[in-house]
């Protein structure tokens, strides 16, 4: 874990190549991989867990995300420790549906270098 550079790809790299990635949607919901949408061929866990982590290989190109990227980056670290090649999706679906997850009160968060409003106070 300690020797990896490189903990995530954009959205934009995954959606470009899906075929490139062995990708995990880590909703716990199923409402959100079905109503927010999923990357073609995307693998819904809930959670990435001991008990099903088996399914997943080791040596392929593992891709993991959440709605934000922090859950999915701890769960890379995990996996990363335990000899998986594995990324994150930087932030998430939040990158590709701000406005959506927004709008349905699910996790969701503005980022400096998006054009999104930015609002004081409670959302």
């Amino acid at each position: 874990m300690l020797a990896v550079t490189t903990w995530g790809a954009t959205a934009t790299d995954v959606l470009a190549a899906p075929t490139d990635w062995t990708i995990y949607n880590n909703w716990t919901d199923d409402d959100g991989y079905i109503t927010f949408g999923h990357f073609a061929g995307a693998y819904q866990y809930k959670p990435i867990a001991f008990d099903n982590v088996s399914a997943m290989n080791p040596e392929s190109n593992n891709i993991v995300y959440c709605f934000t990227g922090q859950t999915s980056s701890f769960e890379i670290a995990w996996l990363q420790v335990l000899g998986y090649k594995t990324q994150s999706v930087l932030f998430g679906v939040n990158n590709l549906k701000y406005s959506e997850l927004n709008d349905a009160g699910k996790p969701h968060w503005h980022f400096p270098y998006h054009s999104y409003d930015y609002v004081t106070g409670k959302n």
